[in-house]
């Protein structure tokens, strides 16, 4: 009867990750999730901060830095930009998530997710290819024509 009971017991629920375990998470496992972003977000602040104090500094002690500074100034902020750009694009993972594809729990589910989610797509992918397939004999047309004319030009030539 403990027995029956002990398997009765329903398993303790996971706790979601702490923001340090969810930020090294991130960093190990695919993608991006929130808190990973967040701490990438706080690390290129601090160092665009830090250029524009280099700047400030640079201009009135040794003005012949300026335009290095001024450059590397340009290249974080444009870093910062393109990592921003390509999150976005990308999308954020959920941290949880994340932290079982790593450890190995939840293979099958999260499997039988991505399944469902290719399923999907391809459903999509297959109309769209349906739909750009015309466009792209029309195109295959064009360059036969093209070198069908090129070919006519060099036997004249």
């Amino acid at each position: 009867m403990a027995r029956a009971r002990a398997n009765d017991a329903p398993e303790p629920q996971q706790q979601p990750p702490g923001f340090l375990e969810a930020v090294a998470v991130g960093a190990l496992a695919g993608g991006v999730n929130a808190p990973t972003f967040l701490a990438l977000n706080a690390a290129l602040f601090c160092v665009v901060l830090a250029l524009v104090a280099l700047l400030a500094l640079s201009s009135r002690a040794r003005p012949e830095l300026v335009p290095h500074v001024f450059v590397l100034l340009l290249l974080a902020a444009g870093l910062w930009g393109l990592v921003i750009w390509l999150v976005t694009t990308v999308g954020l993972e959920d941290a949880g998530k994340q932290r079982r594809e790593l450890l190995g729990g939840g293979q099958e589910a999260a499997a039988a997710a991505d399944d469902a989610a290719e399923d999907d797509e391809s459903d999509d992918d297959q109309e769209e290819e349906d739909e750009d397939e015309q466009p792209r004999q029309q195109q295959q047309e064009q360059q036969q024509q093209r070198s069908g004319v090129r070919q006519r030009a060099r036997r004249r030539a």
